[in-house]
């Protein structure tokens, strides 16, 4: 009956006695108040009753021991010396030199404590100020060497530009305590690659990772009610409206979004290309400004808007196709797209533009539908592009893969005329398999390209672990069968991604336009027995548009490196992208060195344009 005294009892039901002569039989976990003093307390195990199994009763004598009561507050061991210093001169209490734990868990603001420093490089020691509930507007802004922090659990909000500047930070982690997250709190976090939010957050300012050309990985927690990252997208998406609000250069939209955001992509500079599936209705203003690495684009006939800017500054796409379903499109949307040469739009009668829409007119192509070239022709500044050329008349309509639990597809794809191409294909799987087949009917004058020893050029994607792959050519049918098993009935990883990566080849007298691909026959084997799921035919498109003469290579440029190629080609060297058609740019019927030199002549300005030569050793001479 005295006060902390516990009656503890051990028994056994059938007799089995306790193993061992010597050794623990309990462990028993305290609970010591937060007032009691420091010291050294004594323990007392009193009234031992032992049973032996032929039932003698024995009692050993009391046992004493001792509980030792330390202090839990210590010194904070800082890995940044600078960051030491700020804390000592702002925080220390009791004027020791060093920060301890509770003198760290005390404050409850930073101020302007580290805004600006350029010195400090690490701050996981933040952590320990768990009486923060806030990282105030502009806390770490120009912090541009710091490499690593640690957001407390206490946090539940973070300001605007919190961590702005700070270019060396590379990961950061949210914490499940925040709720609201402000504008532009990671802008121009140049070396910033991943981030992972927290569970509890329910609102995100915009711009958040503005400017941040690393960033490749993006990560709501799986908790989240308001958020997620459905289907590994790298993204952020509100989970109610389904608009992608933020994504990064690893990213992929799932087809259950119905808009991309404001900023979404925008300084994705690693961004190559992005498939926009036809769920996607509206393209927000800036939506992948200056995502300079993106060369082609097609817009879906989902979407009625792209907003103002969209496109602004995305200065290696090379072509474009915009739908009809598009009825509004937004001030500058093209501006400072520099390399934009081929523009396909699916009007009848060309909608309302400003001066600042497009800003490469004069060098680019116009694609309009058959018969409307006239009234493109008259409308004010679709008038003023290079060239204006109708299309023909065939519509195609892709399949929408998002109303189908199994397909085999093809992503859309832009190929050159006389060049070659990238065909990405897909295998969606509701049920596991190891083996699949398919037939792709490709467009006359398409043909899927071969190496020097005559083989198939094509790349099996990591979804596969020890498959046999198989490529046959039907000359009758002009059918190329595909197939793919595993002795060993290897599963398939995942449940939709990308199978096979194929390279085309595009005859120079193709007319430029919209061409269907249609993949047939497919079925897949389950893996769980001898059944086969028959998946329907889709249909997806290849976009042809003309090549730019001396852009041998088709990286949307005429320069010293098309020379190279065309010398490697001459000389037998391999040349992983040569488009024959653009190569005979002194037009005398032949591919020789004389191209290369015209070439280099009107790269260093020596030629104003690429035009007719008779002779080509005239050129070597000075003009």
């Amino acid at each position: 009956d005295a006060p902390n005294s516990y009656l503890f009892l051990l028994f056994s039901m059938d007799g089995n006695p306790i193993v061992g002569n010597k050794g623990a039989i309990m462990n028993v976990h305290l609970n010591v108040p937060s007032d009691v003093e420091l010291g050294r307390y004594d323990m007392m195990i009193e009234d031992i009753t032992l049973t032996t199994s032929k039932f003698n009763t024995l009692y050993p004598a009391a046992a004493s021991s001792e509980l030792l009561i330390e202090s839990n507050v210590r010194n904070i061991d800082f890995a940044d010396a600078n960051v030491k210093a700020i804390c000592v001169s702002n925080w220390d209490v009791n004027h020791d030199g060093e920060l301890d734990t509770d003198e760290a868990a005390s404050v409850t603001n930073l101020n302007n404590a580290f805004k600006g420093n350029t010195s400090i490089t690490s701050f996981d020691e933040l952590q320990y100020f768990t009486g923060l509930t806030s990282i105030p507007s502009n806390a770490f802004n120009g912090c541009n060497k710091l490499l690593a922090i640690t957001i407390p659990n206490s946090v539940t909000s973070i300001g605007d530009k919190a961590f702005s500047t700070c270019r060396g930070l590379t990961s950061v982690i949210i914490p499940n305590s925040v709720t609201s997250i402000g504008r532009w709190i990671f802008d121009y976090c140049s070396g910033l690659t991943s981030v992972t939010i927290g569970s509890s957050v329910t609102s995100i300012g915009i711009g958040i990772f503005n400017n941040c050309s690393s960033l490749s990985s993006i990560e709501v927690d799986c908790n989240n009610l308001k958020y997620d990252s459905r289907d590994n997208c790298n993204a952020i998406i509100e989970t109610t409206s389904n608009i992608l609000i933020r994504g990064c250069n690893g990213s992929l939209i799932p087809n259950s979004v119905t808009s991309i955001g404001d900023f979404a992509f925008e300084y994705c500079e690693s961004l190559i290309s992005i498939t926009i599936p036809n769920s996607v209705t509206s393209i927000g203003d800036c939506a992948f400004q200056d995502c300079t690495g993106v060369t082609s684009i097609i817009i879906p006939n989902s979407v009625t808007n792209i907003g103002e800017a969209a496109f602004l500054e995305c200065s290696g796409l090379i072509s474009i196709s915009i739908p009809n379903s598009v009825t509004s499109i937004g001030d500058c949307v093209f501006e400072g797209c520099v390399s934009l040469a081929s523009i396909s739009v699916g009007w009848e009668e060309p909608i309302a533009v400003s001066s600042s829409t497009f800003d490469n007119v004069y060098d680019a192509t116009l694609y309009v539908p058959a018969g409307c070239k006239s009234a493109y022709e008259s409308a004010d500044y679709w008038k003023d592009f290079k060239e204006i050329v109708e299309m023909g008349p065939e519509s195609i309509e892709p399949t929408d893969i998002s109303t189908l639990t199994d397909a085999i597809y093809a992503n859309a794809a832009t190929g050159l005329k006389g060049g070659d191409c990238t065909l990405t294909v897909c295998l969606k799987n509701e049920q596991a398999t190891s083996a699949y087949s398919f037939d792709l009917k490709l467009p006359k004058g398409v043909t899927l390209a071969k190496d020097g020893d005559d083989e198939y050029v094509y790349t099996l994607s990591n979804r596969h672990n020890g498959h046999s792959p198989s490529v046959n050519y039907n000359e009758t049918t002009g059918v190329y069968s595909f197939a793919v098993l595993s002795l060993s009935s290897k599963e398939i990883k995942d449940n939709d991604g990308a199978i096979w990566t194929l390279k085309l080849n595009v005859a120079e007298d193709m007319e430029v336009g919209d061409y269907a691909i249609k993949i047939q026959n497919a079925k897949y084997s389950l893996t769980s027995g001898s059944a086969k799921v028959t998946m329907p035919e889709v249909t997806s498109i290849l976009t042809i548009e003309n090549y730019k003469k001396g852009d041998v290579n088709g990286d949307g440029d005429v320069d010293i490196a098309d020379a190279v190629c065309i010398v490697n080609h001459v000389v037998g060297k391999p040349t992983p992208t040569f488009i024959t058609a653009a190569v005979d740019v002194n037009n005398d019927g032949d591919i020789d060195i004389a191209d290369a030199v015209r070439i280099v002549n009107l790269v260093v300005g020596k030629i104003p344009a690429l035009a007719p030569r008779r002779d080509w050793r005239s050129m070597l001479e000075p003009e």
